[in-house]
C-alpha cells in the first residue's frame, strides 16, 4: 500500500490512497475518483514523525509519498 499525504486548501492535510480500479462507466461515484481518502483535515502542526508512526500502526503502510 502507498499512501499520499495531500495538502488541503484549508490549511490541513489529509491521507489517500490511490484508486486502482477507475471505472468512469460505474454508477458510483466513488469509483470515478483517483484518490480514496483514508484520514481529513489532519492539524498542520502534526510531525512527519507523528504521521510515519499512523501510516506504520493504522495501514501497515511502507511507503509514505509527499505531494506537493
Amino acid at each position: 500500500m502507498i499512501i499520499y499525504l495531500q495538502s488541503n486548501y484549508n490549511g490541513t492535510f489529509a491521507l489517500a490512497e490511490k484508486n486502482k480500479h477507475i471505472d468512469k462507466n460505474s454508477d458510483n461515484p466513488l469509483e470515478w475518483c483517483d484518490f480514496f481518502t483514508l484520514e481529513d483535515n489532519i492539524p498542520s502542526n502534526t510531525t512527519m514523525e507523528e504521521l510515519r508512526k499512523r501510516v506504520v500502526k493504522e495501514y501497515n503502510c511502507r511507503k509514505l509519498i509527499l505531494q506537493i
